[in-house]
């Protein structure tokens, strides 16, 4: 009887000392090894998409929630709950990339169609990779026709597109 107690309380020995070497060069590697730490353990600060020094005062612009809900759109905010443009009308961009665009400082529709597909996927690389199906190919044409007001022709275009992809384009 002795010696299966031995055996048992070994055995138990072994495993505990498996999970304290674990749990050590666990955190051996946390420290030395870590993305983006020293060796202190310190990591840099996670900025996903760094913010200009000074925040722009927001331009007014009128949007006729009326006319956009006349052309079938069921949104109940066109703007954000910080007062910016809410860019997920825009067919391809949802809530996510409209926080993303509005930390990079573009609040309105008119800025957005202002931009070309350069400048957006940059600032969509710099906000990482989780970003990097998004297509923002025709995202400044549909933020022209927000802007101008132009309900119907932003209606018939989505119509065309899907994830703010033309149909037309995939098709050939």
């Amino acid at each position: 009887m002795f010696f299966g107690e031995w055996m048992m309380w070994c055995c138990f020995g072994w495993l505990l000392l498996g999970v304290f070497l674990g749990w050590l060069l666990s955190w051996l590697f946390d420290k030395f090894f870590r993305r983006g730490g020293g060796a202190d353990g310190t990591s840099a600060p996670a900025s996903a998409v760094p913010l200009s020094a000074q925040p722009r005062a927001p331009t007014p612009q009128r949007v006729d929630a009326l006319a956009a809900a006349a052309a079938g759109y069921g949104f109940t905010r066109l703007k954000s709950a910080n007062g910016y443009d809410n860019f997920e009308i825009i067919e391809g961009i949802g809530p996510k990339i409209n926080q993303v665009l509005h930390a990079a400082g573009v609040q309105r529709f008119t800025e957005l169609a202002s931009m070309d597909v350069a400048a957006i996927s940059k600032i969509l690389d710099a906000a990482g990779p989780n970003f990097k199906l998004a297509n923002p190919e025709s995202w400044c044409e549909q933020s022209r026709l927000c802007a101008d007001g132009e309900w119907e022709k932003l209606k018939a275009l989505q119509d065309q597109l899907v994830a703010g992809v033309s149909l037309k384009s995939n098709s050939a």
